[in-house]
């Protein structure tokens, strides 16, 4: 018996079915109650219950233009390129706004689920919260927490990452540390800082605010206003952390720009991977996850949903590991 069968006779809609067998909220208890007996009987009765399947996974990303996110989609790719599925990408360019226009339509689209990296801006998340309690389909979290909600997801411990990244400058002798980070209303940018401060702190090195750069994680012209009076030729700090690759790149010009030598005149490190820049000539020494077991472990956790053969929440932490360079 398909869901639409299961529709008519209860008297409601597929999306209400799938709802109810997904346990999702929303449904009154009657509905519910209704939904389910009618379900129990056809257990009993061994008669099937057959769910349309679209193959699709939409996956929603913050932004295509960081490196980080475009080397994600492409291992996602080929993790699922001998599972006959498909992915329906949406590039939200960091926008609260049109990460909720996403979500939302999805609800009425055709597909089997989603694997959503949500907004770095923590404006209005109550709102994105609210869109997946009542979402339809099977749907995970990548890369980075809602605040205050609990959802199934794979998610970078970023406060473990910058502590790493912190304590192998400070094992090197640097004492005087920079950390440049996001937009001061973004999650991940005070984990990060965090991570940063726990550091300092357990090497009994003073937290100074004046170190603590805040810009953003995406908008390029607005990391260069926030580094233009940080990185001069004749004032400029001698250990910066990069908290992701975009304000990295930034860093480079800047330097590059006031006549300054990259790891002579400023130790330079970053979140996330940096081989990119290795045929350039810049060995960034960084703190990357492991982007196999991130897109593996998401695309396994996904596909356990759609297939219900989950029964609790499971949330998978993922330590970044440090890579040295010269």
């Amino acid at each position: 018996m398909t869901l639409e069968e299961i529709a008519k006779l209860c008297n409601v809609s597929t999306s209400t079915v799938s709802r109810v067998l997904n346990n999702k909220k929303g449904i009154s208890e009657k509905t519910r109650k209704n939904i389910l007996d009618l379900v129990k009987d056809l257990e009993k009765q061994e008669i099937p219950i057959l769910k349309k399947t679209t193959k699709t996974i939409a996956f929603i990303v913050p932004s295509l233009s960081n490196y980080f996110f475009s080397t994600l989609l492409k291992k996602i790719l080929i993790e699922v390129e001998n599972k006959n599925i498909d992915i329906l990408v949406f590039d939200i360019n960091d926008d609260i706004e049109r990460e909720i226009e996403v979500i939302k339509n999805l609800s009425n689209k055709n597909i089997d689920g989603m694997i959503l990296i949500s907004s770095s801006k923590n404006d209005e998340k109550f709102k994105i919260k609210k869109e997946l309690l009542t979402f339809v389909h099977p749907f995970i979290l990548m890369d980075r927490k809602l605040k205050d909600a609990s959802f199934d997801g794979v998610y970078v411990d970023n406060i473990r990452g910058v502590f790493a990244l912190t304590e192998y400058l400070i094992k090197k002798g640097k004492k005087d540390i920079t950390i440049i980070t996001g937009d001061k209303n973004s999650n991940i940018s005070m984990e990060r800082i965090e991570g940063y401060k726990e550091a300092l702190y357990m090497n009994g090195i003073e937290i100074s605010s004046g170190h603590i750069v805040f810009a953003d994680f995406y908008d390029s012209r607005k990391i260069e206003k926030s580094l233009k009076s940080v990185i001069t030729e004749k004032n400029y700090p001698k250990t910066l952390i990069c908290c992701n690759n975009i304000i990295l790149q930034i860093v480079i010009k800047l330097i590059m720009q006031n006549n300054l030598r990259i790891n002579k005149d400023i130790t330079v490190v970053s979140f996330d991977n940096t081989d990119f820049l290795d045929n350039l000539g810049f060995k960034i020494s960084c703190v990357s996850p492991d982007l196999d077991t991130l897109v593996s472990q998401s695309i396994n956790l996904i596909l356990e949903n759609i297939l219900n053969k989950k029964n609790t929440t499971r949330q998978i932490d993922i330590i970044p590991e440090l890579v040295e360079k010269n």
